[in-house]
């Protein structure tokens, strides 16, 4: 590559690092309104910041899979009744 080009092309990386920088700074300043500067966004949810909080969630989400295949089964079993 010559001198030149890379010149260029310097301009053309440090332009769109300006971009990037600017788009950061205005998605923070965003998630601050939304969340507060203390706060990031990504915040593990109250009901899941103790192992308890994570084991009720995993039980009922195991429930309600159950559920779901269980009421699958049932419609799948009475489509075939039907035939």
């Amino acid at each position: 590559m010559s001198y030149r080009y890379l010149t260029e092309k310097e301009k053309v990386l440090a332009a769109e690092v300006d971009d990037m920088l600017h788009d950061a700074e205005v998605t923070d300043a965003r998630e601050d309104k939304a969340f507060g500067k203390d706060r990031r966004g990504d915040e593990v949810p109250e009901h899941l910041r103790t192992k308890e909080g994570r084991l009720e969630a995993m039980r009922k989400a195991k429930a309600d899979l159950e559920e779901r295949a269980r009421a699958d089964a049932a419609e799948k079993a009475q489509k075939k009744a039907e035939t």
